[in-house]
């Protein structure tokens, strides 16, 4: 991979681990969503991807940026139901605590994360089904 993808891409996936935790905080502490925070993770991590999107210059950068890509799929809609839960004053995730780590779209997201970092840092594109 390029080392020029390499640096967006590891930042594209600190920024997504950022958002996840921002949104794992309003589940274990039940506080209700307000403002656009959770929208402007969205859009910063939406940024982020384009930017590494437009650094890919090789084939390997090119398939990393559709793992990318679906991590960013996986983590927005996980991130969707949450917020959308929380506006519909639904606590059943907050009352549960084990709610994360019984959250199977959330050990998808987090195992598919881990896969990519290690991949991006070594630089060399393989595939693996945690991120499908």
């Amino acid at each position: 991979m390029s080392k020029g993808f390499q640096q967006i891409a590891v930042f594209t996936l600190a920024e997504m681990r950022e958002w996840r935790g921002a949104i794992g905080t309003v589940v274990t502490s039940g506080i209700p969503v307000v403002g656009t925070w959770s929208q402007d993770y969205h859009d910063r991590v939406a940024s982020d991807l384009l930017q590494a999107t437009l650094n890919a210059s090789t084939a390997p950068d090119n398939q990393a940026v559709q793992l990318l890509q679906q991590e960013y799929a996986l983590l927005t809609d996980w991130a969707n139901n949450v917020v959308g839960e929380r506006k519909a004053l639904n606590a059943e995730r907050t009352i549960d605590p084990n709610s994360l780590q019984n959250d199977q779209s959330l050990a998808k997201i987090s195992k598919c994360g881990q896969f990519l970092s290690s991949m991006i840092v070594g630089g060399n594109f393989y595939d693996d089904s945690s991120c499908q």
